[in-house]
């Protein structure tokens, strides 16, 4: 169901990787830099999938 919903952004943005739509659209989000100017992703491994699929539930609506 995730992979479907994200599938019109991906189609929609062919120039883009998939990692810059996750962040560019805020599906994933950093806490900060780190010195050699890599993004430093906040870990979200124990985030549950519902709440994962009702993040892309709010963007996808916004982007309406």
């Amino acid at each position: 169901m995730l992979v479907r919903r994200l599938s019109g952004l991906v189609e929609a943005h062919t120039d883009l990787r998939f990692s810059q739509i996750l962040s560019n659209f805020g599906f994933v989000t950093s806490d900060s830099r780190d010195l050699a100017s890599n993004e430093a992703w906040r870990d979200e491994f124990h985030v549950e999938p519902d709440a994962i699929l009702e993040r892309v539930d709010q963007i996808l609506r916004e982007l309406e």
